[in-house]
Order: C-alpha cells, then sequence, then structure tokens
C-alpha cells in the first residue's frame, strides 16, 4: 500500500513537539509495515521562518529568508518532502492556502517518482490538511481521510453566524471518503453536524516504551498532572479541587503554557505551594520516569477528543482521575480509574480523595493490559490498515 500523509501541525527544530504525534504514526506504518510506501508532505508546518503570525513589517522581514526543497529518507519505504511555503492569517488571501496547495502537489511529484501514485491520501486534522487533500484527491482521483483532532470541535473561527460550519472545512470533511475519530464524543458531534462518513479509531500510544517501573514508597500520595499550561487543560480546577483536600499529596504538574504565571498565583492563594510542584516542559524520558513514579494520574481537562497522557500512564500501570470531557469516556473503566463530572470541582475532590484511599487496590497489571490491548500501537496498526484497504 501506497501512502501519502499531509499533516497540518508536524515537528521542527524550533517546534520539536509539533505535531509529533503525526510523524510518530507515520514511522511506526513504515517500520512495522516495510512492505508499504510511505510519504509525508511538508511545507514549513511548525517551522518559526515560515509561520507568519500577522502581516507587519516585522514578520516580512521573513520572507526574505531562503529556504530550499529537500527530501528526507528516514528509511528505504519512508520519505519526508519539503517544498517551503509560508502561512498567515487566514484574514488575508486565505492564509496562503493556494500556495501550501502547490507545496503539496510539488511534494506529491516526488512521491510519485520515488514511489508511484499513491493509494490514499491521509490528511490530519481539518485545516489546512482536509483543503489540500481534497484538491489533490479531485486532481488525481485518490480516496482521502481526514484525522479529526478538533477540541472542540468545531473551533470558534470556523462557526458561521448561524451556527453551521464555515464551507472551507466543511466541503473537504463531508467529501471525504472518511473522517477518523479519536473518541466517540467526537463521532457523535460530528453527526450533529450532519457528518456520517465516520470512523472512531483511538490515537496509537507506545506500549513499548510506556512500561511499569519499580515502585518507590514515598511519604505522600504522589499525583501527576500533564499537559498544556492553558484553559482548556483545566489545571484551575485541579488546584481548587486539591485545595479542600487535607490528606497529605504533592501534585506534581508537568507541562508549559501561556497560563502556567496565573495558576502558579492561583496555587499560592489556595496556600499549596508546599504541596504543588510545577516541572516545566518534560521530554518523553521524563515523562516515562514521572509517570512510574506517580500514585495516579489526574486528568482535569475542560474538552479532550482523546487525552493521550492518560492511557500513557495507564500503560505505566497507573489509575486515572479523570473529567467527562469527551475522550476519557472511552478510556476509563471501573478497573482503571474514576470519571468525574466535567468541570465540578467538587466531584474532582471527592474523586481525587477517592483515589488516595483506594489507589492500591488497583491492579496494576489489568490496567496495563487493557490499555495495550485497546491503545497499544498494534491495535491501531490493525484497524488502520483494514480501513484503508476497504477504501483501495
Amino acid at each position: 500500500m501506497n501512502i501519502f500523509i499531509i499533516p497540518s501541525w508536524y515537528p521542527s527544530e524550533s517546534n520539536p513537539i509539533y505535531g509529533i504525534f503525526t510523524q510518530e504514526q507515520a514511522r511506526l506504518i513504515a517500520r512495522e509495515k516495510p512492505e508499504f510506501q510511505v510519504g509525508v508532505s511538508l511545507w514549513g508546518q511548525g517551522v518559526d521562518d515560515l509561520m507568519l503570525p500577522a502581516l507587519s513589517p516585522a514578520s516580512l522581514v521573513k520572507l526574505f529568508g531562503t529556504h530550499s526543497e529537500k527530501v528526507n529518507m528516514l528509511q528505504p519505504n519512508l520519505a519526508e518532502y519539503f517544498s517551503p511555503a509560508f502561512t498567515w492569517t487566514r484574514r488575508f488571501r486565505k492564509g496562503n492556502i493556494e500556495g501550501i496547495i502547490e507545496a503539496n502537489l510539488n511534494n506529491l511529484e516526488k512521491h510519485i517518482q520515488k514511489f508511484g501514485k499513491p493509494d490514499i491520501i491521509c490528511a490530519h486534522a481539518s485545516y489546512p490538511a482536509s483543503i489540500v487533500a481534497k484538491r489533490i484527491s479531485k486532481k488525481f482521483s485518490i480516496p482521502y481521510t481526514v484525522t479529526i483532532y478538533m477540541s472542540p470541535f468545531p473551533f470558534d473561527e470556523f462557526l458561521s453566524r448561524n451556527g453551521s460550519i464555515n464551507k472551507i472545512v466543511e466541503e473537504p470533511l463531508k467529501q471525504a471518503d472518511l473522517l477518523l475519530c479519536s473518541c466517540s464524543a467526537l463521532e457523535k458531534r460530528l453527526f450533529e453536524f450532519g457528518f456520517s462518513n465516520t470512523a472512531v479509531v483511538p490515537l496509537p500510544v507506545d506500549a513499548d516504551f510506556f512500561v511499569p517501573g519499580q515502585t518507590v514508597d514515598a511519604k505522600k500520595v504522589q499525583m501527576l498532572a500533564l499537559g498544556r499550561v492553558v484553559e482548556q487543560k483545566g489545571f484551575d480546577l485541579l488546584l481548587k479541587a486539591v485545595s479542600k483536600i487535607e490528606t497529605p499529596f504533592e501534585l506534581r504538574i508537568g507541562g508549559d503554557g501561556d497560563m502556567r504565571a496565573k495558576y502558579e498565583v492561583l496555587s499560592k492563594q489556595l496556600k499549596l505551594t508546599d504541596k504543588v510542584v510545577w516541572l516545566g516542559l518534560l521530554d518523553k524520558n521524563q515523562t516515562l520516569q514521572e509517570m512510574q513514579n506517580c500514585d495516579f494520574f489526574v486528568l482535569s481537562s475542560r474538552h479532550e477528543t482523546f487525552g493521550l497522557v492518560q492511557v500513557e500512564a495507564m500503560l505505566c500501570g497507573k489509575p486515572v482521575v479523570a473529567t467527562k470531557c469527551g475522550g476519557p469516556e472511552d478510556i476509563v473503566t471501573n478497573e482503571t480509574g474514576y470519571l468525574c463530572e466535567n468541570l465540578d470541582v467538587e466531584d474532582l475532590r471527592e474523586k481525587i480523595e477517592l483515589m488516595i484511599k483506594k489507589h492500591k487496590s488497583f491492579s496494576s497489571e489489568k490496567i496495563r493490559k487493557h490499555a495495550k490491548a485497546k491503545f497499544g500501537q498494534s491495535a491501531w496498526l490493525t484497524q488502520i490498515e483494514a480501513l484503508f484497504r476497504g477504501l483501495v
């Protein structure tokens, strides 16, 4: 099978974790399916010099920078194609979407020269990848899928005044051969907007990397929360919830973002200075270590289409407390943790207090077995291959 991947986000030197899940999926397919040919189309996703937040005199200086086309062979059956194109606000010339499409067409030509015509195009995220995929699909008669990551769906910027979805993303989603949703809540949301070409495909998680470690008994219960420190992740709700807990504990929060300073002030106001540790950005090895050392994981998000970190913790054998914010409802069971009502600080507090008392009663082996069977890479690969073959 010949696969051409169009990511809306992708890692770069300046943004090494930007859309890393797409990169990892491409590498997984190529590694586990050596008979497949996989190409990834890049035009500057995550490259600061090619991303212009606004068309100002300062940002326009970037237009004079030089970026060369290149092909990066990661392995014999996996290539990254790069043709530079600038990205800017959609309010001016539609964000240079025509330039982005032209760059992807150039990449496709390179892919055809290397591996032949693709059997399927895989667009990751609604904008701009689905728009690019639609254009290429129409020109070359290649089926295309779109993996939906929007949380919440759709973003406000893609909603019209009457509540309908802006046609800039509605049309490429409706014309896609298949929309891949990471959870059933997202699929239900798509149904509400009239999309029926859907399938639920949870994101793959590396069960060979995220494994249980040696248990270390700490004097205090150790709870862990990870994610971008932004409003979506609900760290303010978490801080308010744990501020009412009297049992000795330590809450370790990994990640960074534009709300961190505000939340650190909130932590002090709630008299949590001695109970909360701000870890900052963590690499993959540091994340593993934190997950292996905690007693349980907390996901307090306001909305999620999946919530990768909770599955990573489960693969390390850790129980989870999570809000009913979309993705967790498909993930957390009675054997793996507790779900609480979304945006409900009191319920979150109650479930955390219950987990503090009961975390040792959960079976680490059962938690990991469940997570690996449902969300491991091999499970994802089996499902995605069957769906792709059904389309071609």
